[in-house]
């Protein structure tokens, strides 16, 4: 088979107000409804590292010379800090990917230009149709390069190296 992946912003749902968040239900309740081919919701959770965050209002905290100012830094230094240490401080990316399965493409040999072109005639449409639906949702949606999906998949397979990712991925 063949696939394309999309990346698809977020949207806080626990701010919105109730009649916003049943407006997205429904949307959302209408993007499943209207899909005629299969998709795959991946989200991807990296916890982040945020003691440069901290190192920062540190460097706020000593050079503030307004003492009520130093103090409001230093009340926030802490609460940072207790959230920091109380809840893993997560960075969440949000794909949907869109396959078609080799029995769509036909008995088509290996790679070849005919079964890229078919491939291609059957995932544009329904790239766009889930662009339509997401957007309806408010969610800003766009294809993934392949340099992107190449980093991505780096990052996924080898989180203890992601500080030695190769340049060319970059």
């Amino acid at each position: 088979g063949v696939s394309l992946v999309l990346t698809v912003s977020a949207v806080n749902f626990g701010l919105l107000f109730e009649t916003e968040q049943i407006s997205i239900i429904d949307s959302f309740a209408g993007l499943l409804n209207s899909l005629s081919f299969p998709i795959q919701i991946v989200i991807h959770s990296q916890r982040l590292d945020v003691s440069s965050y901290l190192h920062t209002i540190d460097k706020a905290y000593l050079t503030q010379t307004n003492s009520l100012l130093k103090n409001m830094t230093s009340s926030y230094r802490r609460f940072a800090a207790s959230i920091i240490k109380d809840n893993n401080v997560l960075d969440k990316k949000f794909y949907v990917v869109i396959m078609v399965t080799g029995a769509e493409l036909g008995l088509i040999p290996s790679v070849t230009k005919e079964k890229i072109r078919r491939a291609a005639t059957i995932l544009m449409p329904r790239r766009d149709h889930m662009i339509r639906q997401l957007t309806r949702l408010g969610l800003k949606t766009r294809q993934m390069t392949t340099a992107e999906l190449v980093k991505l998949f780096f990052e996924i397979y080898n989180p203890q190296d992601l500080l030695q990712i190769p340049q060319q991925l970059l």
